[in-house]
């Protein structure tokens, strides 16, 4: 009987331990998703002001 407890136990601890580290991956995945999406936002903010930079330029010519 303690050796089924133990395995069961062990099992558990086992599947928790992999719900931890699928959260972490989720977590970090989260975090990364976010970063390229705040690097995007920078992205495209800087061709804006290409754009607006070189109509500017045209219009003065």
């Amino acid at each position: 009987m303690r050796l089924l407890n133990w395995k069961r136990d062990k099992a558990e601890i086992q599947l928790q331990q992999k719900v931890v580290e699928a959260v972490a991956e989720v977590s970090n995945a989260v975090v990364t998703v976010d970063k390229q999406r705040e690097q995007l936002a920078l992205a495209k903010e800087r061709v804006d002001n290409a754009h607006l930079a070189v109509k500017k330029r045209r219009s003065t010519l």
